[in-house]
C-alpha cells in the first residue's frame, strides 16, 4: 500500500511537472505569435500592441491538464465556432513544430557534444601513443612478457625444490626416530653374546 501511494505521488508530480512544461511551450510568445498571425492572418511588429494582442489571444484560449495523464487539454471561446476550432488546432499545430524543433536541436545538441567528447578521447589517445612510442625509444624494447614468462617457470622451480627438500627433512626425521629403537635392540643381544663367549 505504501508502495502504492509513494508511486502514485510520484506520478502526479511528474504529470504536473510536464504539465507546466507544456503551459509555458503553449503560452511563449513564439508560439503564441505564430498561431495568432496564421489565425488572424496578421502580422504586428514589436510593441504594445502585439504584447495586447497575444494576451487578448491567449485569453480567448483556456488550457487544461488531463487527469492521470501526461496530456493537455485546449478549449476556446467566441462567438464563431470556426474561429474557436482555428484558434486551437493552429495553436497546437505550431506547438508540436515547436517541440520537435527543440526536441531536434537538443539531439543535434547532444550529438555535437559526443563527437567533441569523442574527438578528446582521440587526442588522448594519440597523445598517450606518442609517449610510449618516446619512452621505447629512449629506454628500448621492454619485454614484459618474457620476463613474466621468466619469473613463473622460476618460482615453480623454486615451490619443486622446496618440495624435495620437505621429503628429505620427512625421511631425515622417520631415521631418527628408528635409532633409539636399533641401539635398544643393540644392548640386549650384548650380554647374550658375551655370555656365550664366557661359557664356550
Amino acid at each position: 500500500a505504501d508502495a502504492d501511494a509513494s508511486e502514485d505521488l510520484r506520478f502526479a508530480a511528474m504529470a504536473d511537472k510536464a504539465f507546466k512544461t507544456h503551459l509555458r511551450l503553449l503560452t511563449s510568445e513564439r508560439v503564441t505569435l505564430a498561431a495568432m498571425e496564421r489565425t488572424e492572418n496578421v502580422t504586428l511588429p514589436p510593441g504594445p500592441k502585439r504584447d495586447e494582442a497575444l494576451e487578448e489571444f491567449l485569453e480567448r484560449v483556456d488550457i487544461r491538464p488531463v487527469r492521470d495523464t501526461f496530456l493537455v487539454e485546449l478549449a476556446s471561446s467566441s462567438k464563431a465556432p470556426q474561429l474557436s476550432a482555428a484558434r486551437v488546432n493552429t495553436l497546437l499545430d505550431v506547438f508540436v513544430s515547436t517541440s520537435n524543433e527543440f526536441v531536434g536541436s537538443r539531439f543535434v545538441a547532444e550529438e555535437v557534444q559526443a563527437r567533441e567528447r569523442e574527438a578528446q578521447a582521440g587526442r588522448a589517445l594519440d597523445l598517450a601513443r606518442s609517449r610510449r612510442s618516446d619512452f621505447l625509444t629512449k629506454h628500448g624494447q621492454i619485454p614484459f612478457d618474457a620476463r613474466e614468462r621468466a619469473l613463473t617457470v622460476r618460482s615453480q622451480e623454486l615451490e619443486e625444490r622446496f618440495a624435495r627438500v620437505e621429503i628429505q627433512l620427512a625421511s631425515i626425521a622417520a631415521q631418527q626416530s628408528r635409532v633409539p629403537a636399533n641401539l635398544d635392540a643393540t644392548r640386549t643381544d650384548a650380554p647374550e653374546v658375551m655370555l656365550g663367549r664366557l661359557t664356550s
